[in-house]
């Protein structure tokens, strides 16, 4: 897994394992399961089993691999292979989602790191498989076992990261940013959160004004999040200024 990578997943369980200790007790999205069906077999790309023997599958395999190594220059290699990837066009996008569909439904972390890779192509042709993930509900958690086992976390984590590729395309794109305003209903308080911080941090962004203001009133304001602070709250327009400095730092 290349360093970038690293970070970026390890600051998703931080964050969700937080959720999960404050929202245990929140259930599985409620949207109508739209899981799309298992892919037709194919010919497998050399060391993947799960991608096509087509150029698109031997690049797709190299992004995975190259996602997966750490160390000194894995991050500027993982680049190289994500920008080779995307060289292919819609057939990328096409692999990837072939992929995921065809992987072991309790591979968690290879499932994660298809919808990462989907995400970061930053393609148009993407949306709609990040989106139909995003949608799919989420296992309720299972009480006594451990966070980092439960599938409501392990789900959950890919949730997110397809939200956050969502995310990237909401500052311009109408139905990127309906989609993120469906999921801040979810049950799921992981969802819910992360589609709040997606529609906040994209609509920075817009230009529409009225837009802006208009999804901006949508938000809850206790998912209201400033995405440099975490999990930190932003205050609603009006309110104490105070709120707005974060919480005092504590002295030893």
């Amino acid at each position: 897994m290349s360093e970038g990578a690293r970070h970026r997943r390890m600051a998703t369980c931080i964050r969700l394992a937080l959720l999960v200790a404050v929202f245990g007790s929140c259930q599985g999205c409620g949207h109508k399961d739209r899981t799309p069906p298992p892919a037709k077999p194919v010919a497998p790309a050399p060391g993947i089993s799960i991608f096509a023997d087509t150029p698109a599958g031997h690049d797709a395999a190299a992004a995975v691999q190259a996602a997966r190594k750490s160390g000194p220059g894995a991050e500027a290699a993982y680049q190289t292979s994500l920008q080779k990837l995307r060289s292919n066009g819609p057939e990328a996008v096409n692999i990837l989602v072939a992929g995921y569909r065809s992987t072991d439904p309790t591979d968690y972390g290879t499932r994660a790191l298809l919808v990462e890779i989907l995400a970061e192509l930053r393609q148009p042709d993407a949306l709609p498989a990040l989106t139909a993930i995003a949608r799919t509900p989420v296992p309720p958690p299972v009480r006594g076992r451990n966070h980092l086992l439960n599938p409501f976390v392990e789900e959950s984590v890919i949730r997110v990261i397809a939200i956050r590729g969502i995310g990237t395309f909401a500052a311009g794109d109408r139905q990127a940013q309906d989609t993120l305003l469906e999921l801040l209903g979810s049950n799921a308080a992981p969802v819910g959160e992360e589609a709040a911080r997606a529609l906040w941090t994209a609509s920075a962004q817009m230009e529409d004004r009225a837009r802006q203001e208009a999804i901006r009133a949508r938000i809850p304001a206790g998912l209201r999040v400033d995405p440099e602070r975490k999990l930190g709250p932003i205050a609603p327009r009006g309110a104490n200024r105070a709120l707005k400095a974060g919480p005092e730092k504590r002295t030893p």
